[in-house]
């Protein structure tokens, strides 16, 4: 019997190879071992609105929901993304820059803010020197109106293509369509309630030129006009672009500023104008078209016309 003690070696001395657990018996134990790498983590950025840290390739914060890049084309779509359009990583993080719609969106509000105020001035002067005549107002509305028009028509065709709004369902839209009526009669109660204490207040007159007379022209400029370029552009691309840096309500509310900001040469009517737009930008959610809040618009602008003119 062979004594196992007889002949001691260390450990050391013996034919030793390693062998991971996962080896099988009848693997090459020669062959070098490969070590798995382990996976790098993710690129982090932080959220410009929560502030914590996300995965950079995210196109919302998983947190607040808060979009951290511009909108990708949808499935389908042959609309390549450009260059411009992808946002650029700041020293602290993510943030969305005016760099693909939100830029562009203020450059055509401040020309709209520019053409306004050249009109008020120019109808200010006017009035201080007693030259103001309804012919003259509705001139200077035409060329107002046209230059409008052509900035919010090229505007629509390069801007980018604004978020969607959220789904509403079919009897939520129905719902909206009928409470339409009620919101409209407040909107215009609120408009005469308010011209109402500027008169009483510091005697302003609604109309310095005088009384409009209903006219074709007149109709076109006030009611046809004013409600579709400015529903295109405030609560179409306006809401909708504000829409992916913001929430809805902050979207509603702010473009509904712009709006009344855009009617910076009538500066006494803003306030009012600001819960107009608020109004309609509802609406335009609640019906989740343009339709409705169009038609408002419309409808808003007539009736303040046929009191005006005295129809």
């Amino acid at each position: 019997m062979n004594d196992p003690f007889a002949n001691p070696r260390p450990w050391w001395e013996d034919d030793y190879v390693w062998r991971p657990q996962e080896a099988d018996a009848t693997d090459d134990v020669s062959a070098p071992v490969e070590r798995r790498l382990p996976e790098p983590l993710p690129d982090l950025v932080e959220c410009w609105r929560c502030g914590k840290q996300v995965e950079e390739e995210l196109s919302r914060c998983p947190y607040c929901r808060a979009s951290l890049q511009t909108a990708r084309p949808r499935r389908g779509s042959r609309r390549r993304t450009r260059p411009e359009d992808v946002l650029e990583e700041d020293e602290v993080g993510a943030y969305p820059r005016m760099s693909s719609a939100l830029g562009p969106l203020l450059g055509f509000f401040t020309a709209l803010l520019v053409v306004s105020l050249i009109q008020g001035l120019i109808v200010h002067g006017l009035i201080k020197d007693h030259k103001l005549t309804l012919e003259i107002v509705e001139q200077i509305m035409w060329v107002v109106g046209a230059i409008d028009t052509l900035l919010i028509v090229v505007a629509v065709i390069f801007l980018p293509r604004p978020s969607r709004l959220p789904r509403v369902s079919s009897e939520g839209r129905a719902l909206a369509w009928v409470g339409a009526f009620p919101v409209l009669g407040i909107m215009l109660g609120l408009n005469f309630a308010y011209t109402w204490l500027l008169h009483r207040a510091i005697g302003i007159e609604p109309n310095p030129g005088g009384a409009f007379p209903f006219s074709v022209s007149v109709f076109l400029l006030i009611c046809v006009l004013p409600a579709i370029v400015e529903e295109l552009f405030f609560r179409y691309l306006a809401l909708g672009t504000l829409r992916r840096y913001m929430g809805l309500h902050g979207a509603v509310v702010v473009s509904s500023v712009m709006f009344g900001m855009g009617h910076v040469g009538q500066p006494l009517g803003i306030p009012f104008l600001i819960l107009l737009g608020m109004g309609l930008g509802y609406m335009r959610v609640a019906s989740r078209g343009l339709a409705l809040p169009m038609l408002m618009h419309f409808a808003h602008n007539l009736v303040v016309l046929l009191v005006a003119s005295g129809a």
